[in-house]
């Protein structure tokens, strides 16, 4: 069986197990039913992360129920802490995305920029669909970290490219992301929006229906017309 080294992930669960057998958190629940009525009817922490963490709950009760811990977050640790609880299994998803770093600081800049994205939720602007958003620009963050991150790595290379920066798989295993998003936009003829999508789908995780439902189109379409710009790619790079 392989061992990972710990990390934070590790001490977050920890840390989770004292909250639980403690008190904290149930007097921190009675001190925000004064200020937050969506968060009046649970009578033990437990309950009310049953409901946030129940895929089968009504997803506007659920929203409703983050957007008074989200206006709590900003000043109250526990608040936020609990919040990001909730979110620890997508966490851990892009934990393990492909990427250059060591994965203990990795998965401590995801938790990071997870707290940030709490902490700072534009509750009044964006107040449907809060997990789907609060996951997806966690998503983005850790995204233009690693762009970030190999630009960074590609300006100190002194030789060849270095093989653990972000590529894309299969259909274009020279280029690397944002190589693709250029060659493909000026010699294919692709959408530079589409050419950002492979980039999601196929190197970063993101699934086709959750971009489809952020942008308000069919998943149908989206998966045809990145078919399609494969197609091209491929031809492309065939005659290279």
């Amino acid at each position: 069986m392989e061992t990972y080294p710990p990390t934070i992930f590790n001490q977050l669960d920890h840390e989770w197990g004292h909250l639980l057998t403690g008190r904290r958190l149930d007097r921190a629940l009675a001190r925000w039913h004064t200020v937050e009525e969506p968060l009046s009817g649970f009578g033990r922490i437990r309950d009310l992360l049953d409901l946030l963490e129940d895929q089968a709950a009504d997803p506007e009760r659920q929203s409703e129920v983050l957007l008074a811990l989200l206006r709590l977050a900003p000043s109250d640790e526990l608040a936020a802490r609990l919040v990001l609880q909730r979110f620890i299994p997508p966490l851990k998803s892009i934990a393990g995305w492909k990427q250059p770093l060591r994965q203990t600081d990795w998965a401590a800049m995801v938790v990071s920029a997870a707290h940030e994205v709490i902490v700072t939720y534009p509750v009044e602007r964006r107040p449907r669909r809060v997990a789907a958003n609060i996951v997806w620009d966690v998503r983005k963050r850790m995204y233009t970290a690693l762009t970030e991150q190999r630009r960074w790595m590609q300006e100190l290379s002194v030789g060849e490219p270095d093989e653990d920066a972000l590529v894309v798989p299969d259909i274009a295993e020279r280029y690397e992301a944002a190589d693709l998003l250029e060659w493909a936009a000026s010699r294919c003829r692709v959408p530079r929006e589409i050419a950002q999508l492979i980039v999601l789908t196929r190197s970063v995780g993101f699934q086709i229906e959750e971009l489809a439902e952020h942008r308000s189109v069919p998943s149908a379409r989206l998966r045809q017309r990145r078919w399609r710009c494969e197609q091209r790619i491929r031809e492309a790079l065939a005659a290279c």
